[in-house]
């Protein structure tokens, strides 16, 4: 049986102790394995920004960080032979 804590919205227990940890964000106090890594797009992956929030206090990562992936280049003509459009004005 958990008994409330004047540490937040942490639990304790006498008899199965567990480690309490605190939103980075917030400040409020949580049971350490209730809190959850930030993570952000850098580059064309997930990275973790070693940041512990609180279920309410963690962000999506935004979509809008990812790196954008080009198609190629389109094969190049060879020989190519471009229109002379000066001489064609005279």
């Amino acid at each position: 049986m958990g008994y409330a804590s004047k540490a937040g919205r942490a639990r304790t227990d006498p008899s199965n102790p567990e480690a309490f940890g605190v939103c980075q964000r917030c400040g409020i106090w949580h049971q350490l394995n209730d809190l959850q890594w930030q993570f952000e797009y850098i580059g064309r992956g997930l990275q973790n920004q070693n940041l512990l929030f609180c279920e309410r206090c963690l962000d999506e990562p935004q979509p809008q960080l990812q790196a954008r992936i080009l198609p190629p280049d389109p094969v190049p003509v060879l020989n190519a032979r471009p229109e002379t459009f000066l001489i064609d004005e005279e």
